[in-house]
């Protein structure tokens, strides 16, 4: 079977038959239980709620789900989510001043630590968690060249979350931070403008909850 096959397959099977673990109120206990160790070890924490607005395409080569075009899944919770590492990317990218602090400082580089730290974030609520999405590349390369002779349109159906999704995460700091909703705003400014793969195409755009 083709790659592409296998991928539409497996795909439309998983939105078909959902998993039944775990469930909304599943993951959003152990975002709690998340919450409640951070603040045992940090000075501020909060969790950040957000609603996606797009579908959200996110780390399409992701090992753990081997498809042609592939999603981040959490691989305890067996569902999507957004690693940290992604998220504090974007906000570093999109946020170059907060709090009196520049980006460096609140989000750190390869010679500094920043002052916040970004948790992963895990959808909380929804009524499907991953819906098919498709693209149709028209044309293939050869040898470097597009080729209009051998194009050869083949439709790729692959894994996104849905608008709709709830997500949750949690940010946490050392320092007292005494500015949480500048910062707040801040942060549902970058998520307006996308997080994930095909963002120019307005994919992996949220609405802020506050």
């Amino acid at each position: 079977m083709a790659i592409a096959e296998f991928s539409r397959d497996t795909v439309l099977y998983i939105y078909e038959n959902p998993p039944s673990w775990p469930s909304p109120k599943d993951v959003e206990k152990y975002v709690e239980e998340l919450y409640e160790s951070a603040k045992a070890v940090f000075k501020n924490v909060a969790i950040l709620r957000f609603t996606l607005r797009t579908p959200l395409t996110i780390h399409t080569k992701w090992p753990y789900l081997p498809l042609e075009i592939g999603l981040a899944i959490h691989p305890l919770l067996n569902v999507p989510y957004i690693p940290g590492s992604s998220l504090k990317g974007l906000l570093s990218h999109h946020i170059d001043k907060a709090c009196g602090l520049d980006a460096v400082e609140l989000f750190g580089d390869a010679e500094h630590k920043g002052m916040l730290v970004v948790f992963d974030a895990y959808p909380v609520k929804w009524e499907k968690v991953m819906e098919p999405d498709i693209i149709t590349p028209h044309y293939r390369e050869v040898e470097g060249e597009i080729s209009e002779v051998e194009a050869s349109p083949t439709p790729l159906v692959y894994p996104t979350v849905p608008p709709g999704v709830e997500f949750a995460f949690i940010i946490a700091a050392d320092a007292d931070v005494g500015c949480i909703a500048e910062l707040q705003q801040r942060i549902a400014d970058a998520l307006a403008r996308g997080v994930g793969a095909r963002t120019s195409l307005g994919y992996g755009r949220f609405k802020f909850k506050f």
